[in-house]
C-alpha cells in the first residue's frame, strides 16, 4: 500500500506541473530598456463585392515589418520606438490583374503597382514613439523622426476644400492602425478558464465597426522552463451607430501564445470571416472579407 502511495505521489508530481493548476496568474508585459524586437504580421485577405447581380473578387496578400526599441520602462509602462522597416503587398483581381509593391525589392514597379509604391513607399521608415502600457494598452502616439512628421503632415495637407473630410479620415485611419495594440491584458490575476474583454473602434474595408474581443486564458504549458500562456481569442462586431450598414455571419477567432516569464507574445493567430450589406442607391452593396493573419515576436 505504501508503495501504491509513492506510485501515485510521483504520477501526479509528472502530470500535475505548476503551470497545470488553476493558481491564478498575473499576466503583464515585461520589456526592458534597450530591448529590440522584430514583429512581422502576416495577412491573407479574400474579398468579394457584390452588388446589382455581379461581383468583383480581390485577393490581398500583406507583409508588414516592424522594429521594436524600448527606450524607457517601468513598472507602469514603457516607451517603445516603432519603426515601420518593410511593406510587401500583392492584389490579384481577374480584371485587373496582380499590382503589387515590395519595399525591400530594386526593381521599379510600373503602371497600377507604381500608384500603389507612391501609396505605401512613404510609410517605409517613419518612426513613431509609443507610450504601452504593462497591460498592453496604447496610450500615446507621436511622430519620431522626418518621415513620420512627412506622412502625418500630407495627410494633414491633402484637406483642402472638399477634401477636407476624407483626408481627416485618413489621418485618423492610419493613427488608429499604429495605436492597435498586438495584445491587451487582464487587469486582475487570471486562472485556466477565466475570460477578459476588450472594446474597440476600427475601420474596416466594409465600415467603421466597434469590435468587442473576448480573450480567455485556455491554459498554461512548458516551454524550456518557461511558462507560456495559451489565449483563445472571439470577437463580436457591431456597426457604428447611425450608420446603414448590417453585419451578417460574422466569426472571429484565434490563439496567442504569450511568455508569461519574459512578458511577451510570442505569435498571434487569428481568423475572421465578415458579411456586411448597405444600401446605396436602389441597389445593396455585399462586402465579404475572408482573412487569416499571423503575428509572431522574436528578440534581436
Amino acid at each position: 500500500m505504501r508503495l501504491l502511495i509513492i506510485i501515485c505521489g510521483l504520477l501526479t508530481s509528472t502530470f500535475l506541473s505548476p503551470h497545470t493548476l488553476s493558481a491564478q496568474t498575473l499576466l503583464r508585459w515585461k520589456l526592458k530598456p534597450t530591448e529590440s524586437f522584430h514583429v512581422a504580421i502576416e495577412q491573407h485577405t479574400d474579398s468579394t463585392v457584390a452588388f446589382t447581380g455581379k461581383s468583383a473578387a480581390t485577393k490581398i496578400d500583406l507583409t508588414l515589418v516592424l522594429g521594436w526599441n524600448v527606450l524607457t520602462a517601468d513598472d507602469a509602462s514603457f516607451k517603445i520606438r516603432q519603426t515601420i522597416e518593410r511593406i510587401h503587398q500583392k492584389l490579384a483581381t481577374p480584371q485587373a490583374g496582380t499590382i503589387e509593391f515590395d519595399s525591400a525589392s530594386s526593381t521599379k514597379p510600373t503602371g497600377q503597382s507604381r500608384d500603389l509604391a507612391e501609396s505605401l513607399r512613404p510609410l517605409v521608415g517613419a518612426e513613431f514613439e509609443i507610450t504601452m502600457t504593462a497591460r498592453g494598452e496604447i496610450t500615446a502616439l507621436q511622430p519620431a523622426n522626418d518621415s513620420a512628421k512627412a506622412l502625418l503632415s500630407a495627410l494633414e495637407n491633402n484637406a483642402a476644400g472638399d477634401a477636407t473630410a476624407k483626408a481627416t479620415t485618413a489621418k485618423s485611419t492610419v493613427e488608429q492602425m499604429l495605436r492597435r495594440p498586438l495584445l491587451v491584458l487582464p487587469e486582475k490575476p487570471i486562472a485556466s478558464g477565466d475570460t477578459w474583454s476588450v472594446a474597440s473602434d476600427r475601420p474596416t474595408a466594409a465600415g467603421p465597426l466597434k469590435i468587442d474581443t473576448t480573450y480567455k486564458l485556455t491554459n498554461l504549458s512548458d516551454q524550456n522552463g518557461n511558462p507560456i500562456a495559451h489565449i483563445g481569442i472571439s470577437a463580436k462586431f457591431t456597426p457604428a451607430p447611425g450608420g446603414q450598414l448590417t453585419v451578417k455571419s460574422p466569426e472571429h477567432t484565434g490563439e496567442i501564445q504569450f511568455n508569461v516569464a519574459d512578458g511577451r507574445l510570442i505569435e498571434i493567430k487569428q481568423k475572421q470571416k465578415l458579411t456586411t450589406e448597405r444600401p446605396y442607391r436602389e441597389t445593396t452593396i455585399s462586402v465579404t472579407l475572408d482573412s487569416q493573419q499571423t503575428t509572431t515576436m522574436a528578440t534581436r
